[in-house]
Parts: C-alpha cells; sequence; structure tokens
C-alpha cells in the first residue's frame, strides 16, 4: 500500500516545517512513517503510540494542534480508529493543517 508515498508528499510539499510524519493503527502501532534527516523514526513511533489514547475523542474531519515547546504536532483521524500524527517546527505549521485532510482522505482511501 501507498501509505508511505503519501507521508512523503506530506513532507516534500511542507518542508521544512514538517520533521515527520507516522500512520499508526487504532493501537497506536506504526502502520508506516517518514522523517526529514535528524528526525529519528523510534521517535516517531513512540509519538505515534503516545497519541493513541486521545486520537478516538477526535471527531471525524477535525484535527487536534498540540503545541510542545519545541515544536507541534498535528494529529486526524483517517478510518477505523487509524490516525495521523504530523510533527512539525513552532510558527508556520498552520499550512500543515490545510492539507491534513487531503492526506487523510488519501490514506482512507488505500486501506
Amino acid at each position: 500500500m501507498p501509505f508511505r508515498s503519501i507521508l512523503e508528499t506530506l513532507l516534500a510539499e511542507h518542508e521544512p516545517v514538517v520533521r515527520g510524519a507516522i500512520f499508526c493503527d487504532d493501537e497506536g502501532e506504526r502502520v508506516d512513517s517518514c522523517g526529514v534527516a535528524g528526525c529519528d523514526d523510534e521517535e516517531l513511533a513512540l509519538l505515534g503510540a503516545s497519541i493513541a489514547t486521545v486520537a478516538p475523542m477526535i471527531p471525524k474531519d477535525t484535527c487536534l494542534r498540540v503545541v510542545l515547546s519545541s515544536s507541534v504536532v498535528w494529529v486526524a483521524t483517517v478510518e477505523s480508529g487509524c490516525f495521523l500524527v504530523v510533527s512539525c517546527a513552532r510558527g508556520r505549521d498552520g499550512v500543515v493543517r490545510a492539507d491534513l485532510p487531503r492526506a487523510v482522505a488519501a490514506l482512507a482511501a488505500h486501506m
């Protein structure tokens, strides 16, 4: 399934704002992920797992924005409990929000 290419497109279109993206199943396990140089794959997996407790509470067609000390994390539900987590640099992360519905639709279409 082309999940990785969807995530890579999201990163490429929003470089250098997006640092990494992870697509998780309903238990917070990584289905696929990708990140820019310096973005640790295991950190993305940990981020996805930590979001799993709140992801089911996010209504369909909405996003959750989490502001951390050094980054911003966007979370969007995809389908069947699966969710997308995007780690961004602080400041210009709003442009990512506008593109999340397209990425969510693309991921859902290939499930």
